[in-house]
Order: C-alpha cells, then structure tokens, then sequence
C-alpha cells in the first residue's frame, strides 16, 4: 500500500565553500588537536573536516572506541552471546553474573 500527502513542508539546505587544506590548517589550527606533532597532513585533514561536519550539525563527539562499536554489533546480531560496557556486563539470553560464572 502506498500513501501520500499533499501538504507544503519546509526544507532548509546548508551550502558551504569546498574545503581546501591551506598552510593555517597545517600549523595554526593543528596546534588545536591533541597528539598533532605525530599526525599525518591527511589525518589533520580529517580532522578539520570532521570538527567542522560536527559543529554545523550540532553533533557531539563520538570517543567510542571502534573496538566497542565493533562488540556491540556483533553482541547484537547474535554473534558473542556476552559483552561488558561501561565495567557492566550483559549477556543473551540475559542471566547474572553469579549464573554465569557458574556456567564456566
């Protein structure tokens, strides 16, 4: 079944210049990030392009680790049956600690 809608909704579209790398981001602006003195050009790059994507989005910062996000998924689609986050740990099908030690 297919439905539509005939009302007049508002659409609001950001256009920014294309973003060139330049001797300020390299110097001034890489002073910003920490661990800069070990960073690649591209890597501070990224890092201009991401810090401005977030801010003109108003994201926030994701620090998780790509390893957790990584045990998070396959916690999720079934492949580990435990994972622990933030020092708690969750099991599937749900148990206790206490039932899972003792399964061990």
């Amino acid at each position: 079944m297919m439905g539509s809608e005939f009302v007049i909704n508002t659409v609001y579209s950001d256009r920014y210049p294309i973003f060139v790398p330049n001797d300020y981001l390299y110097t001034v602006y890489a002073k910003t990030i920490p661990g800069y003195e070990k960073m690649e050009k591209w890597e501070i790059y990224a890092e201009a392009v991401n810090d401005f994507m977030r801010r003109a989005g108003g994201f926030d910062a994701n620090t998780q680790a790509n390893r957790e996000k990584v045990n998070m998924q396959q916690f999720i689609w079934g492949e580990k049956d435990e994972i622990t986050v933030n020092g708690k740990t969750f099991y599937w099908p749900p148990r206790t600690d206490a039932e899972a030690k003792k399964e061990n």
